[in-house]
């Protein structure tokens, strides 16, 4: 099963100027602590199928405090990636839940320092056999596996480098010996183009991930919203249309893909096509901070403030410690606030919507960042 990350969407909110926000892949330290100020540090980890080592996305992620109180509730990233910031030292409970697997509780103590690198493995329930296949997320294909063995080593090295161990021309140099071997390895060229956008090299990936695209003769799926993500992020909507379109007709229940033809529609000014795809994407894939956004986006420019307000109100559920909640909640607080005195009424524009903006720098972790334009 292959995962990828995610780049987080562009948010309009009540006619500011939009914020790219992306999703770190491997997480550190956000918050060293300053002089007179509260200590907070942070606990980030991958969840995985026990079995089968595959990363899981989508897996619920709570961290209780030792009473038994929530403290936060995540869901892990498409690379099954989670990460807590801003958390006081102390004893820490995380309980992870997602169908098909027995819950797993596991004890974390932050003594001064960041816990980093949990790796928590979920066992199937019931009478689930070990390692059966899961109907979530892009597989393993019949064509991966006819891969040449030397192929599929360099393949799995380049996965482990870049998942694991953050290690991005080191799984570059993998990905294109799996490809030396096996020359239409177009899953490699995918993973290939992953690195690359660690790497900030937005022209290795593109030429990485169309190759992917064009190897599958557009047919596989990870290729299509991939690369329709990169030209959406490089302001290339006209591009990213036709690309993501077509994922969906590979896959009409890739949340990805309707994702992605959103984003481009947004791009396109196409804001009521946009909503249609993105609640798809909220349908097949319920409780996803970026899709929240991307709702509160479309809603924010059609200037549909009831619906903005449960967008914001579900983001600040799904990801109450967010990078974009502490932001969010005011907005939030100020819009129910205006729509109760206006009985539903809208709020008069301060301005006109701004065009969306070059992604901010982020010191909190290494991540996958948007492409700059």
């Amino acid at each position: 099963m292959r995962r990828f990350p995610m780049w987080v969407p562009a948010l309009a909110l009540l006619l500011l100027a939009p914020l790219v926000l992306p999703l770190p892949l491997a997480a550190q330290q956000t918050n060293q602590g300053r002089t007179g100020r509260r200590r907070t540090f942070s606990i980030a980890g991958v969840v995985r199928d026990g079995a089968t080592k595959d990363t899981v996305d989508g897996a619920k992620v709570e961290l209780h405090s030792i009473t038994g109180g929530v403290v936060a509730t995540m869901f892990t990233s498409m690379a099954g990636n989670f990460q807590f910031d801003g958390i006081s030292s102390g004893g820490y409970n995380l309980v992870i839940d997602q169908a098909g697997y027995a819950t797993v509780t596991q004890d974390v103590e932050i003594q001064e320092s960041p816990v980093m690198g949990i790796q928590i493995d979920l066992q199937r329930a019931g009478g689930d056999k070990a390692g059966a296949p899961s109907n979530r997320g892009p597989k393993v294909s019949a064509h991966e596996l006819a891969a040449p063995r030397k192929a599929q080593e360099a393949m799995e090295k380049g996965m482990a480098l870049l998942y694991d161990k953050s290690d991005y021309r080191g799984s570059v140099a993998e990905f294109e010996r799996a490809v030396q071997a096996y020359p239409d390895f177009y899953e490699a060229y995918a993973q290939m183009g992953v690195a690359y956008v660690n790497l900030k090299d937005n022209a290795g990936a593109e030429t990485a991930l169309r190759k992917s695209y064009d190897l599958s003769g557009g047919k596989y799926i990870s290729a299509c919203f991939l690369l329709a993500k990169l030209l959406s992020f490089s302001h290339r909507f006209a591009e990213a249309e036709p690309i993501a379109r077509r994922g969906i007709e590979v896959d009409p229940n890739s949340w990805q893909a309707n994702e992605e033809l959103a984003r481009a529609l947004v791009g396109l000014n196409r804001f009521q096509d946009a909503e249609q795809y993105a609640m798809s994407a909220d349908k097949l894939k319920p409780d996803q901070p970026a899709i929240q956004l991307l709702l509160a986006d479309i809603h924010s420019r059609v200037r549909n403030f009831p619906a903005l307000l449960d967008n914001l109100n579900a983001y600040l559920r799904v990801a109450p410690t967010g990078a974009q909640a502490e932001k969010i909640r005011p907005m939030r607080d100020q819009l129910q606030q205006a729509l109760a005195n206006n009985q539903g009424a809208a709020p008069a524009p301060a301005s006109s919507p701004a065009a969306p903006a070059a992604p901010p720098p982020d010191d909190s972790a290494p991540s996958l960042r948007s492409p700059n334009p």
